[in-house]
């Protein structure tokens, strides 16, 4: 009887498991490349891209900034980057993603990136619900 329900459990267990994966949406941009000043999305040009000392922006080909980001080194060649998303007037900070091309692929992998390299808004939504981890500085002592 043990080894039934033990059996029962797994069966329901890798359903579920199958049926999730089954859900999981597939993924819009499956090719990824870059250029001094180019964002290339399945084989077309999707982005520009420009970097000014520790800062960057990524517009998109109407000239139409969507992403800028500051680039601060933190000492022992390690950096951090804070992203600001300008149609959503949005800090964002996650400690994996430093560079333009970190962010590019977290965006692809979350589809936030359409077929017509648009930003879903609502899946950038989304991902920053899911993975900002970006805090306000508390407050100096004398404010």
């Amino acid at each position: 009887m043990r080894a039934i329900k033990l059996i029962l459990t797994l069966l329901i267990f890798v359903s579920f498991t199958f049926a999730k994966a089954q859900n999981k949406e597939k993924q819009i941009i499956t090719a990824v490349e870059f250029t001094t000043d180019k964002i290339i999305l399945n084989k077309k040009h999707a982005f520009n891209y420009a970097r000014v000392e520790n800062d960057f922006i990524i517009k998109n080909l109407d000239g139409k900034i969507l992403i800028s980001g500051k680039i601060t080194p933190e000492g022992n060649n390690k950096f951090s980057t804070t992203i600001y998303f300008i149609d959503l007037e949005e800090q964002f900070y996650n400690e994996k993603i430093i560079s333009r091309n970190d962010l590019i692929f977290a965006l692809c992998e979350n589809n936030v990136i359409t077929k017509k390299f648009d930003l879903d808004i609502e899946k950038l939504k989304l991902f920053i619900k899911n993975y900002n981890q970006f805090e306000e500085a508390p407050l100096a002592a004398d404010e």
